[in-house]
């Protein structure tokens, strides 16, 4: 490319100093074929400049996407209703409860969330 700007400028500087009319059709072809090399070195940098966006675009969401998964990480349960509809706030006694024991786990109301679930599936 830069041979052919080289060229051009040395048929431009011949064609003024001479006077000869026949440099005027090289000179176009030859301006013909720097535009053609310019719009394809354009259309590559847009093309290339396209990747970079995508790529940056991606990075915010994996920026929020780490936020989303630490505020899960950080969700605490307040409070709790037990079995008799008593309300638990005291941390420890929330962790005792929340643990769900076989014998628990074969009662009716887990039979019926499991066939739910296996319904669903």
């Amino acid at each position: 490319m830069k041979d052919l700007v080289s060229d051009i400028v040395e048929l431009e500087t011949i064609s003024e100093t001479t006077g000869d009319r026949g440099y005027i059709q090289i000179l176009k072809r030859k301006h013909i074929s720097l535009a053609n090399l310019l719009d394809d070195k354009v259309q590559g940098a847009l093309v290339g400049s396209r990747f970079l966006n995508t790529n940056e675009m991606d990075a915010p969401t994996r920026f929020f996407f780490g936020l989303e998964r630490k505020n899960g990480q950080r969700r605490v349960i307040h409070s709790l209703l037990s079995d008799t509809g008593q309300e638990i706030t005291e941390p420890s006694q929330i962790r005792r409860r929340v643990f769900i024991s076989p014998s628990t786990r074969a009662g009716p109301w887990w039979r019926a969330e499991a066939k739910t679930r296996s319904e669903e599936v």
